[in-house]
């Protein structure tokens, strides 16, 4: 293979693959990708066998076809540091050579046969999403998905479509996460499925700086998505996703509304004295004001208070703040309306149209 390669775009590539190469494995060929020239430009394709990715660079012109496996990393690491943006590349057996002005480097590569096929995006029924709505989905949802491996169909983001509106949820059994958006393709049969939070993780650094229209496809055991430059392939998570709907609060009750940035500054304020074994803020809410303390044995305590819309009831929580914090940075509203009933009833926080979380609270002892 011998091509001509702008070194910003496969710099670009290899950092997107690089999220999607496994750290550690007992498959040393994974931590490879593959470069292959296609009639559009160069391929990059990663894979942990679990989330594939396979991303077009086209700011590239090919003078001879061909591929290469090589370490992820390495090529990464040696295409960041040249010192201009054009790049010769020439592949002789499984060894790159690589120059940009007066720069040379000769890198080793590995074996293509042992590296792994992954499978394209291919025909079959698929969903239109916007790009910018399925990102906002996204973000506002795998934060709140379980990380324990004991949980394990927890340890994913349910997308569920039906009734006109396409929807992700997540949770850890201590608080969830509903992000909605209308879709007017979404009204044939129901779809749902729970997608890996890794692959949700990366769809949402592919959707960065994405606009257009994403393509969707859920087979059997696997998701897909397609931009016009990425294809992402991802194994569903089995087992069964709980009967989410049925642990939503309907909001009932006098609503608080809240500053998000004062509040989030009072909560972080509150959290700074907590330490592993606290992780623990007190909301004191009343007509008009809330209070947000936080009290540690042996480490001291602090006492805030902010205006509020309220003129319901007192009450008295207790929440995890980093659960109040990972909602409210994915907020882009200015104000939080939350339904904040009772010390033991989970609290129910509105962060804009179609965002709904949930979250229980903790012992006040």
């Amino acid at each position: 293979m011998r091509i001509q390669a702008s070194r910003r775009g496969l710099v670009d590539a290899l950092s997107l693959a690089m999220g999607v190469v496994p750290a550690r494995t007992t498959k040393a060929i994974l931590q490879n990708v593959r470069i292959r020239s296609i009639p559009a430009g160069l391929e990059v394709v990663a894979t942990d066998l679990e989330v594939s990715l396979r991303l077009l660079v086209d700011e590239v012109e090919v003078m001879e076809s061909g591929e290469l496996v090589v370490s992820a990393a390495r090529l990464h690491a040696v295409l960041r540091e040249l010192g201009q943006d054009g790049v010769d590349l020439v592949v002789e057996g499984h060894t790159a050579h690589m120059s940009a002005g007066t720069d040379r480097v000769e890198l080793l590569g590995s074996v293509g046969e042992e590296f792994p096929e992954v499978d394209a995006f291919g025909e079959g029924p698929e969903l239109r999403v916007p790009g910018r709505d399925l990102r906002v989905l996204f973000r506002r949802t795998e934060y709140a998905a379980a990380r324990e491996a004991t949980r394990y169909a927890l340890n994913g983001v349910l997308l569920d479509v039906a009734d006109g509106r396409l929807r992700m949820v997540a949770t850890d059994g201590k608080r969830l996460a509903l992000a909605e958006t209308p879709h007017e393709r979404a009204t044939g049969e129901s779809v749902q499925a729970l997608l890996p939070v890794r692959g949700v993780q990366q769809a949402g650094r592919l959707l960065t700086e994405v606009d257009e229209d994403v393509r969707l496809g859920v087979g059997k055991n696997q998701f897909k998505l397609k931009t016009r430059r990425a294809e992402l392939c991802c194994q569903l998570v089995e087992g069964q996703f709980p009967r989410y709907a049925d642990v939503l609060p309907r909001g009932d009750g006098t609503p608080v509304r809240l500053s998000r940035e004062t509040f989030a500054a009072l909560v972080r304020r509150a959290a700074s004295l907590n330490t592993p074994e606290v992780q623990s803020v007190r909301l004191k809410l009343g007509q008009g004001r809330l209070v947000i303390a936080s009290e540690v044995r042996d480490v001291g305590s602090t006492h805030a208070e902010m205006v509020v819309e309220y003129d319901g009831s007192p009450v008295e929580l207790a929440f995890n703040p980093q659960f109040l914090l990972e909602f409210l940075k994915t907020v882009d509203e200015p104000v939080v309306d939350a339904y904040l009933t009772r010390s033991d009833a989970p609290g129910l926080f509105l962060g804009g149209p179609g965002y709904r979380y949930v979250i229980m609270p903790m012992s006040l002892a």
